[in-house]
């Protein structure tokens, strides 16, 4: 057989591979995506707007504008953001929000499951949006990476664009960019004999955080949420990332597997760091299987990022038997039974129907938390504080039942 026919041939098996993939994956994806709806696809649009009408900025002042009776929500985090880490610090100071909101005789207002999911991304976007790095030490990665070498800051005379005027400088915009200009990178530096650089650690956050620091252009990601987990479980499949990445054993071997019992990158730019890391690696093995590299759109990527977050219930996959000795420690086990299938004061944690998530915790303790204070006081029980983990390993039994 000629070289043609031969080429032909794998051509025709991937096509192949990718249309069962889609058949069968696309079935099994919408079967095991998680009911949970991640952060980024609720409305951060209307969680502002909830923000304000709800009483929230009555207590919360953000960027250090406003009542400064709770937390400024939009200050960063030392050691960044994450949904199921603010669950947990409002569970654990739950008692004293409940009592300064009797001192200043306010109601706690009624939202619903989707009301808080907004609110919730709407957090969110204030937190991620600004993730934490050195701006310093991202300038020495400029040069030592050797990023300097085609990116001229301020003058775009060089061989890559003006970083100066990029509007990329938030999580999904920069991974987006990073991804579908890494083959031309890596081509160029190839060329140049110039080794590939890679990013571990807070590296790429340093990076970003220079990056944004010189940065003129406008912040367009809000406009991106929304997004859209479904349709970024079609692109997974659509785009090809099935016929080498799976999800819990289903699909492709080649990558590593993304499914929840299996880590990944806690936060978006760690992320778009190992995306990085590794392109050069994916761009060989794409071609030596006849595919071309896909290009994401910005909503594009935005939706994929949602589908990965789903699958893995927007937190990191804790210790269900730590969790089960958490349920019993902390007194959970006294109003809803030793294996929370409901006891006398407490109802079945386990029959509904959804996974516990970051936003159906937090939905929790915002609808039910002041009642069951009221009741664990009267019966003397003390009201528990967890910590990340802690949170962590609890949602992880609740699930695992």
């Amino acid at each position: 057989m000629s070289r043609t026919g031969r080429r032909l041939v794998i051509v025709v098996a991937v096509g192949l591979g990718v249309v069962i993939a889609y058949s069968v994956g696309e079935r099994w994806y919408l079967h095991r995506a998680s009911p949970c709806v991640p952060v980024l696809a609720g409305n951060p649009h209307r969680g502002a707007e909830l923000f304000a009408s709800r009483g929230c900025s009555a207590c919360h002042h953000l960027y250090g504008t406003g009542p400064a009776i709770g937390p400024d929500l939009a200050k960063p985090q030392p050691e960044g953001w994450r949904p199921v880490r603010a669950v947990a610090a409002m569970w654990s100071h739950s008692p004293q929000m409940w009592r300064k909101l009797i001192e200043a005789r306010m109601g706690l207002a009624h939202m619903s499951e989707r009301d808080v999911l907004d609110l919730f991304a709407f957090i969110a976007m204030l937190q991620y949006m600004d993730e934490p790095g050195d701006v310093s030490k991202g300038e020495e990665l400029f040069v030592s990476k050797s990023c300097a070498n085609c990116h001229d800051p301020g003058s775009g005379k060089k061989i890559g664009p003006d970083l100066a005027k990029l509007d990329a400088d938030t999580p999904i915009l920069w991974a987006q960019r990073m991804w579908n200009h890494s083959h031309a990178m890596s081509t160029l530096a190839t060329k140049d004999g110039t080794p590939w650089p890679t990013f571990k650690g807070k590296e790429m956050a340093d990076l970003l955080a220079y990056v944004r620091s010189i940065a003129q252009g406008s912040r367009r990601e809000a406009r991106l949420l929304p997004a859209h987990p479904e349709t970024g479980q079609q692109l997974f499949v659509t785009k090809g990332c099935v016929v080498c990445h799976a999800i819990d054993a289903r699909g492709g071997n080649v990558g590593p597997d993304l499914g929840p019992r299996h880590l990944i990158p806690a936060t978006m730019i760690e992320l778009a760091a190992l995306m990085w890391n590794h392109a050069p690696r994916m761009a060989e093995m794409m071609k030596a299987r006849g595919l071309a590299q896909p290009k994401f759109e910005e909503q594009e990527m935005a939706d994929l990022i949602a589908f990965l977050q789903q699958v893995h219930y927007s937190e990191p996959q804790g210790n269900a038997d730590t969790g089960r000795r958490i349920f019993e420690t902390k007194g959970c086990a006294t109003c809803h039974g030793a294996d929370a299938r409901g006891g006398k004061s407490g109802p079945d944690l386990l029959g509904a129907k959804a996974p516990y998530c970051a936003s159906k915790m937090f939905y929790a303790i915002w609808s039910h938390g002041a009642q069951m204070h009221r009741k664990m006081e009267e019966a003397g029980i003390p009201w528990p504080t967890f910590e990340e983990q802690e949170m962590v390993d609890l949602i992880s039994f609740l699930n695992h039942n």
